[in-house]
């Protein structure tokens, strides 16, 4: 519970919330009403109907030992333990799916009065936005900025001047697969995935997987792109030898 404390934590988390507002703008998901949310656009990852042992064991439960069955009406609630509640975070506060489903708008706020969206944002104005659906319009993200008349543009600091530097090579790379080698745009950026996937390998470690099982994962819940699942199931098996007394860490 001390990863919070780092600035970089939150950094992290606000670009997965960006992430998947992108995609859900891309995929004009944002156009879904929240009242009609059905299982095609969220259901549960819980394995309640797990067809093996070790499955059956990842199971997310309630205090009775029922599998918790999670749909766009349960409250995500703050897990502690199976048999406790979080007592400063009560779960009577926490929202359900189908009430972040807009985070409301820039005129009507959403739960908890909650209003925001992101722009302006380079990778909807990129390229790579030739991929979302077909007329697709923005609601989500890129959003452009209001600024006074008298305001100046400031100079660019290196940071941003790099983070330019990182979207150019995205674009380049994606125009290389569509325009000169033929691909449509998912294929382009599935092979995009997948060579990105390459050249930064998981490495699993006696700590890494430790900490995995420590959590209640393993390495194919971690399956990415370009992951070879025997491989990840050697993993699986090398971590059986490993306890779960985390006290020496």
């Amino acid at each position: 519970m001390y990863s919070p404390d780092d600035p970089y934590f939150w950094l992290h988390h606000c670009n997965v919330d960006r992430f998947l507002h992108l995609w859900l703008d891309c995929n004009e998901l944002d156009k879904v009403l929240p009242a009609n949310i059905n299982p095609a656009h969220y259901k549960s990852i819980n394995p309640t109907t797990a067809g093996t042992s070790s499955a059956a064991n990842d199971q997310v439960k309630d205090t009775s030992g029922s599998p918790v069955v999670f749909t766009a009406d349960t409250p995500i609630n703050f897990y502690v333990a199976p048999n406790k509640a979080p007592i400063y975070l009560p779960t009577t506060q926490f929202p359900t799916v189908r009430q972040l489903w807009t985070c409301g708008t820039t005129t009507t706020p959403g739960w908890n009065g909650m209003r925001y969206r992101y722009g302006k944002d380079a990778l909807a104005s990129n390229v790579l936005s030739s991929t979302c659906a077909t007329g697709n319009t923005w609601t989500y993200v890129n959003y452009g900025v209001m600024k006074r008349s008298d305001e100046e543009e400031e100079p660019k600091t290196q940071d941003q001047i790099e983070a330019d530097k990182v979207y150019q090579n995205i674009t380049e790379t994606f125009l290389f697969w569509t325009e000169e080698r033929g691909m449509t745009g998912r294929e382009a950026l599935d092979r995009m995935a997948y060579d990105n996937c390459k050249i930064n390998p998981n490495v699993w470690t006696e700590e890494s997987k430790k900490i995995l099982k420590g959590i209640g994962l393993t390495p194919s819940s971690t399956k990415r792109i370009c992951d070879n699942e025997e491989d990840l199931k050697d993993d699986e098996a090398d971590m059986e030898d490993f306890g779960m007394d985390m006290s020496h860490m």
